[in-house]
């Protein structure tokens, strides 16, 4: 019951924004690690792995936005889960951040993501 209570979405957004008013960005990086790994590792159920990924994406958009691009990984990694890589990519691109940008492009082909590869030689 407890485990059920804290992965449903509503609940992530609630503990990761109590974790963002009381905690450092790094400790905050920490938790929104450990809660990547958990929705990843413990959430069966498509649909609220899905809900809890986006909300786990927007803190770490959030975080990056606060103390600058140090976990780029992280968040490319809940975007390839949501099917959404492309827009980080996109956004490294327009940011002016080429070389990250085709660092996360070698290391997905690298990692095996046959989907965003077939996305992009399409």
């Amino acid at each position: 019951r407890n485990v059920r209570t804290v992965l449903q979405p509503s609940k992530v957004a609630e503990i990761l924004e109590r974790c963002a008013k009381d905690q450092s960005p790094v400790d905050l990086e920490v938790t929104v690690q450990h809660a990547l790994e958990a929705c990843v590792n413990l959430v069966s159920k498509k649909s609220v792995r899905k809900l809890a990924l986006g909300i786990i994406a927007v803190e770490y958009t959030k975080l990056s936005r606060k103390c600058g691009r140090h976990n780029v990984t992280s968040l490319v990694k809940c975007h390839q889960l949501l099917g959404n890589v492309a827009e980080v990519i996109l956004g490294l691109l327009d940011g002016g951040e080429e070389l990250m940008a085709f660092q996360l492009c070698f290391d997905l082909v690298d990692n095996g993501d046959l989907n965003f590869v077939q996305k992009v030689s399409a």
